[in-house]
């Protein structure tokens, strides 16, 4: 039951994204085709594009039980490979997006770079819980409740934004952003900016890698991201670790050759 409950919550993500595509359309017109051209408009994000067909499957299945179709075509889509579908954004691409990112987008981008949170724990975080230097978040998935203080950039950005309601990021009206209008209003700025290759999770990825590269343990890098499972911490600062060890190296070597320098030296070679 548990297992369902999990998949149910993450499928409720992808279907705002189906309907506003589909929802008008007559589903007896479609066709395997259309279900691929769904795939490969998301190729950038394989595992997002494939949890995407997983859920049309789901919702045909249905039709069938309905009695609404007979087939169902987004079953049988191979699978895109290319692993989790989430990197860390390099340091060119976060300097592009600052360039091309209309205020809006640059909230949403600090928010998830600056807290290293979940995009459906963003799009829920209130004024409210911002107290000056700070933001005290919930978590959805795992219900743990934190308090993660907010980088350099994230305060002044959310010092010049101005409040159009209760939720930190919003629509024009005040309204709060699903966890896909979050992820469309990234990946407009990011289609100017070059960045499509990387996503709104990756920028939980880099948060965790960069606090990794300054020298924070696992845990002090769990108490930011939240993560009870400290397999998914190694995981987002394995890459972090190992250049810290590889620049580790490159100093003994240097120490090393310098040593060696000195003892020649002092022995008259």
């Amino acid at each position: 039951m548990g297992r369902t409950r999990d998949f149910a919550k993450v499928a409720n993500r992808y279907l705002d994204y189906i309907r506003e595509r589909a929802g008008a359309k007559d589903t007896q017109k479609f066709q395997r085709k259309h279900a691929i051209d769904i795939q490969q408009a998301n190729a950038h994000r394989p595992r997002t594009s494939n949890f995407i067909l997983q859920v049309l499957s789901i919702l045909f299945e249905f039709s069938i039980d309905l009695g609404w179709r007979t087939d169902n075509p987004a079953k049988g889509v191979r699978k895109l490979k290319g692993g989790d579908g989430h990197t860390p954004w390099p340091e060119w691409a976060i300097t592009a997006f600052r360039k091309q990112a209309t205020p809006d987008a640059l909230l949403l981008f600090e928010l998830a770079l600056g807290t290293g949170q979940r995009a459906g724990d963003l799009v829920e975080m209130k004024w409210s819980d911002f107290d000056g230097q700070g933001i005290h978040v919930s978590q959805n998935k795992t219900s743990t409740k934190i308090w993660v203080p907010c980088t350099d950039e994230l305060l002044a950005v959310l010092t010049a934004t101005e409040r159009r309601g209760i939720f930190i990021i919003t629509n024009k009206t005040g309204q709060p952003l699903t966890y896909n209008g979050a992820a469309q209003r990234l990946n407009r700025t990011a289609e100017n900016a070059g960045t499509r290759a990387y996503t709104l999770h990756g920028l939980r990825y880099c948060a965790a890698s960069r606090l990794a590269e300054l020298g924070a343990t696992d845990a002090q890098i769990a108490a930011i991201t939240g993560h009870k499972a400290r397999s998914m911490v190694a995981k987002y600062s394995s890459a972090a670790n190992q250049k810290l060890l590889a620049d580790q190296v490159v100093k003994l070597r240097k120490n090393g050759t310098e040593t060696k320098r000195e003892s020649g030296k002092l022995n008259g070679k």
